[in-house]
């Protein structure tokens, strides 16, 4: 019989760890009663046809399971609402007042515990605070309990043992001809199958046969290509929208102005992501460092679309969104794998002024601050943005096999890295400083000649104005205005200015510019 995972909730107080468990077709009757087992670090509920397993941070007193005939005094009580149609199980912790985190990271409580009597874990994971720093080794994570008892000498035996198998990894035929991608770069001859089915979500066309410094500079190219003068000067100078969309304020700013006076930074998950976590692979990763960076550096990379379509949407996704967050995203649409911040920052920028419809430096910027703003709130907020990119992905014609690619992973993942990492990639970002000269657009130079531009068209503006006041006073005094005619033309004429600048730019001012520049 296929057990059902439930709906559940957990908090925490000094003394206990609570769980709601929302089972509604649950058979509650005396011949089959529910049962809670506890044992450590785990929790196990089961209630024909549901079934729950939760692995926790710290310890539980775990004495004797559940049977129905525990009182309030026992370490471990359940209690059945008929009207809700909820289980509430309360376990005692060993150690009071200890404070059990992420217990909002759903899919992490669902993974599976290690076995105590394995000498070695069978999924390890990183020490997080290297992921940035780029150290090399391994640390045992909080929850790899299974060796707390071995004496030191056990210790140094099991880290010999772990530098002796260090390198290896496993090689599949199709990685001895394939370059990879994927979440931290760890896939590889997935797409060469089925490319021909999703040639219009990939920029990249042959991302299995394609080494990755190629990628890079195909990307490059087909950014400057996609460059365009009139657009960067039009949105430059025309900016009404540019500067509503700047001064929009967004949820995270005003979360977080809302907590300078006192509000709580907490946030809640609302049903639907609760119900998407369940659903969730229940994994962990084996990443080495070089990995590691592939997989912060291309959080940021999806977490800059997500935060541009946000901003020019003002919170109101389209049917365009994940094409923009993709777009965007040298991760997603290029597989760009990064190892250095100051180029995925430096790549964002270059994207959101190649391709979106609001190319604005300002904007930029401000989206680049909107990042931030998202990491300095922690992981759960950083895990609703990529749930809701996962569903943009999903709205948007054949993008979803990008959500199998990275955002799915990235969902698991980003639960377990620790609040310290995050952390150190903000401090890393805020040192971070973007000049227009870094991403070889001539950016100054072409506002150097906008500005020429813009001082010629006023210049003819102002002798056309001269002129007609002339030939106004000139006139017969037959009339005391202007015409509805001639008031078109002036409109017509001050449209035609602006709609021939880039065209003046380009005649008349790109070329002494350069000259300066060059002089």
């Amino acid at each position: 019989m296929r057990m059902i995972t439930p709906q559940f909730e957990v908090k925490q107080t000094e003394d206990d760890i609570i769980i709601t468990i929302r089972a509604p077709y649950s058979r509650v009757s005396s011949d089959s009663e529910p049962e809670v087992h506890v044992d450590c670090y785990t929790i196990t509920f089961y209630s024909s046809p549901y079934y729950l397993r939760l692995t926790f941070p710290g310890r539980l007193i775990y004495d004797k399971p559940y049977d129905g005939d525990d009182d309030l005094g026992d370490p471990v009580v359940m209690s059945y609402d008929s009207e809700t149609a909820c289980f509430l199980v309360k376990v005692k912790k060993a150690v009071k007042g200890e404070d059990f985190p992420d217990l909002n990271m759903l899919t992490k409580l669902l993974a599976k515990p290690l076995l105590k009597e394995r000498k070695f874990p069978v999924i390890e994971v990183l020490n997080e605070e290297q992921r940035i720093a780029n150290v090399d080794g391994t640390e045992r994570n909080h929850e790899e309990y299974i060796n707390e008892d071995n004496d030191e000498d056990d210790d140094d035996d099991e880290d010999d043992d772990d530098d002796f198998f260090m390198d290896q990894e496993e090689h599949l035929p199709c990685s001895l001809t394939s370059y990879k991608y994927g979440f931290a770069n760890q896939r590889s001859g997935i797409l060469n199958q089925i490319q021909s089915e999703f040639w219009e979500v990939f920029d990249l066309k042959d991302p299995d046969t394609t080494p990755p410094r190629t990628r890079r500079k195909l990307r490059i190219e087909d950014e400057i290509a996609h460059f365009s003068d009139d657009h960067y000067l039009a949105d430059l100078y025309e900016d009404e929208v540019i500067q509503s969309l700047v001064r929009f304020e967004t949820k995270w700013a005003k979360k977080k102005r809302e907590a300078a006076h006192g509000s709580s930074l907490q946030d809640e998950f609302t049903s639907d992501e609760k119900e998407i976590l369940l659903k969730l692979p229940r994994k962990e990763y084996i990443l080495s460092s070089k990995e590691s960076k592939f997989a912060m550096m291309g959080l940021f990379d999806i977490l800059f679309g997500y935060a541009y379509n946000h901003r020019t949407t003002e919170g109101e996704n389209t049917v365009s969104s994940g094409w923009t967050v993709c777009k965007l995203s040298s991760t997603l649409s290029w597989f760009d794998a990064f190892q250095n911040l100051e180029d995925v920052v430096r790549s964002s920028f270059h994207r959101s002024l190649c391709f979106p419809l609001y190319r604005n430096w300002r904007l930029s910027e401000t989206v680049f601050a909107d990042v931030k703003d998202v990491i300095s709130l922690g992981k759960m907020t950083i895990l609703k943005c990529l749930l809701e990119v996962r569903q943009m992905l999903l709205d948007a014609d054949q993008h979803y096999i990008l959500n199998d690619l990275y955002v799915c992973d990235y969902c698991v993942w980003i639960q377990s890295v620790k609040s310290s990492t995050l952390e150190k990639l903000l401090q890393a970002l805020n040192n971070i400083l973007v000049k227009k000269s870094d991403l070889d657009l001539d950016l100054e130079l072409l506002e150097q000649a906008g500005s020429l531009a813009v001082k010629e068209a006023e210049k003819v503006c102002d002798q056309h104005t001269l002129s007609t006041s002339s030939s106004s006073e000139s006139s017969d005094d037959g009339s005391d205005g202007e015409s509805d005619q001639d008031i078109s033309n002036d409109q017509d004429t001050d449209d035609y200015d602006r709609e021939k600048l880039p065209v003046l730019l380009r005649k008349c001012h790109i070329s002494e510019c350069q000259s300066e520049k060059n002089s």
